[in-house]
């Protein structure tokens, strides 16, 4: 009888142990992910969709991980202070960049601004380093292997984690030969590598990729559309940007394929839902999302 239940407690710690390790991952805020990640969902719909973590939190979150954003409710259990959005307001020394060399004029377009690129602060040189869009260029993207192809949504990450010869990489859409998603890197953010593995055909513009350090993944954040038109995002991840690159697939319109999933769309309010942007749960890094945004602060 003693040995019966001996046997029968050991079962029950295996029982457990084994549900622990069946359980999602946990992330360094406490949030635990569902067992399938990414979650898939048959279709985006206009309905709101309540994060999980929001609706069950951690019992306990830990706040000793670094700085924290207090944009939402999740790291606030009570508060008596009122929560208001602000109008931001336009620096009065603006602009401060604008379009002054001919480059900058590529495509008959008179344009110089971040849209896409990305701004960084590179340590080796005590720099901030910006990549912008001038004309229909990127500086400092138009020369290199780089040149002659017009590209859209350049993506430029710069990797703290590798090697000197990889330390920036660049995505892009890029309409050459072939034309697709394109993946290079670059010791200095300013002469580009050929082509890392394929050029992946993907439909739509908008399309971009992100690191996100918490889980230690990359991310390629897709544009699609849901059957009406409206602007959606596809989702897959990675643990190397090279092998983020290779799941990469054409997701036309509403379909997704391969290891893609539906990600975000935008709710009946005009706002987006998901999974907090492109990084997901536990990410407040860049985000690309389809709706409109604002900055939330307490007084």
């Amino acid at each position: 009888m003693k040995n019966l239940k001996v046997l029968i407690l050991i079962s029950m710690v295996l029982l457990a142990l084994t549900s622990l390790a069946s359980a999602g991952e946990i992330l360094y805020n406490g949030i635990v992910l569902p067992d399938q990640w990414p979650p898939k969902f048959d279709e985006l719909t206009r309905e709101p969709r309540p994060a999980p973590y929001l609706k069950n939190p951690p019992a306990v979150i830990p706040i000793d991980v670094g700085r924290q954003l207090f944009v939402d409710d999740f790291l606030i259990e009570t508060t008596t202070m009122t929560q208001t959005y602000h109008q931001a307001d336009y620096y009065a020394q603006n602009p401060v960049l604008a379009p002054e060399t001919a480059w900058e004029h590529t495509g008959g377009n008179w344009f110089a601004a971040p849209f896409s690129g990305g701004a960084w602060y590179d340590p080796n040189d005590d720099l901030f380093k910006l990549w912008y869009r001038g004309g229909n260029a990127v500086y400092p993207l138009a020369q290199d292997n780089c040149e002659g192809n017009h590209r859209d949504t350049v993506t430029i990450w710069l990797d703290h984690n590798a090697s000197a010869s990889e330390r920036f990489k660049y995505f892009a859409t890029e309409y050459g030969d072939p034309a697709g998603l394109t993946y290079r890197t670059s010791p200095d953010g300013i002469h580009w590598s050929t082509p890392q593995g394929s050029v992946v055909s993907i439909w739509g513009d908008r399309t971009t990729a992100v690191y996100n350090p918490f889980r230690d993944v990359w991310i390629c954040s897709q544009r699609t559309e849901d059957a009406v038109g409206r602007r959606t995002r596809s989702y897959v991840e990675g643990p190397t940007a090279a092998s983020m690159m290779a799941e990469v697939t054409y997701n036309e319109l509403d379909q997704v394929t391969g290891k893609s999933v539906h990600w975000v769309s935008p709710d009946f309010s005009g706002a987006s839902h998901g999974y907090v942007g492109a990084g997901g749960p536990g990410f407040t890094g860049p985000t690309d999302t389809v709706g409109q945004s604002a900055v939330r602060t307490s007084e």
